[in-house]
């Protein structure tokens, strides 16, 4: 993924609402749009992201927060706990049987859903 970013320049006598624009608000988009407006200049983010079949959209951070990077750590870790269950009964350790696992209904919990608080704090961050 590429993050474009486009400086306004002034002509003369011409007035811009923003000293940059970047397109992309993924990892790179945000570090760049925050350090600009660190800088005192006045920043907009333009993010889009096209719904997936099922209609589904995601919030600023791009996809690695929102479904690549991040969910998919927390998914793995799901994973290896689910392994070392299983183990855990080769050293002594009484499993109640059946164990089952629901990923949807686990979807929505606070583990997985750590990524609207990044979502939130870039929100917050960019309007001020």
């Amino acid at each position: 993924m590429y993050v474009f970013i486009i400086f306004m320049c002034v002509a003369a006598g011409g007035k811009f609402d923003y000293d940059l624009l970047v397109i992309g608000g993924g990892s790179g988009g945000l570090a760049c749009s925050k350090e600009a407006a660190q800088l005192g200049q006045k920043v907009a983010v333009l993010d889009y992201v096209e719904p997936s079949v099922r209609g589904t959209k995601w919030g600023l951070g791009g996809t690695c927060v929102n479904v690549g990077c991040i969910p998919k750590k927390l998914m793995h870790q799901a994973a290896l706990l689910g392994s070392a269950v299983k183990d855990a009964q080769k050293y002594g350790w009484q499993i109640p049987q059946p164990v089952s696992h629901d990923w949807w209904v686990h979807y929505y919990s606070p583990a997985f859903t750590s990524t609207q608080p990044l979502n939130q704090s870039t929100k917050n961050f960019n309007q001020s």
